[in-house]
């Protein structure tokens, strides 16, 4: 085989596992408010981040920081579970929040119990 078939080999074979990037890792904002927005990236359980969503009660709504851990829970769906922390963190822990990737991997739908869904665009 000649250098330029190699060679385009390699370059071929680098496409395509660029391509097969994880979709859930990235930057996403909230469609309604890119204050709301989530950081993920590979963990090894999984993936973890950190995300901003709005806490309201009789006083008003707060833009409270958080972290969460996230596991597949299979057919492109993830369980979030996370601490608020700063000036939330005595809103303390939530859990069973599910998320669900679009087919197109560039919107990222959010269940959040109580509190209904949130819909996010991927940024980066």
């Amino acid at each position: 085989m000649s250098i330029a078939p190699r060679f385009l080999l390699v370059a071929l074979a680098s496409v395509l596992l660029a391509g097969c990037g994880d979709d859930l890792v990235g930057t996403w904002e909230g469609k309604e408010d890119p204050k709301v927005d989530l950081d993920i990236e590979e963990s090894d359980n999984g993936y973890k981040g950190e995300g901003h969503i709005y806490l309201c009660n009789d006083s008003g709504c707060t833009l409270c920081p958080f972290d969460f851990d996230a596991k597949e829970s299979g057919d492109e769906r993830w369980d979030i579970d996370g601490t608020f922390k700063d000036e939330c963190s005595s809103a303390g822990e939530f859990d069973g929040v599910e998320c669900k990737l679009a087919s197109d991997g560039e919107e990222l739908h959010c269940d959040i119990p109580n509190a209904g869904t949130f819909e996010y665009e991927r940024q980066e």
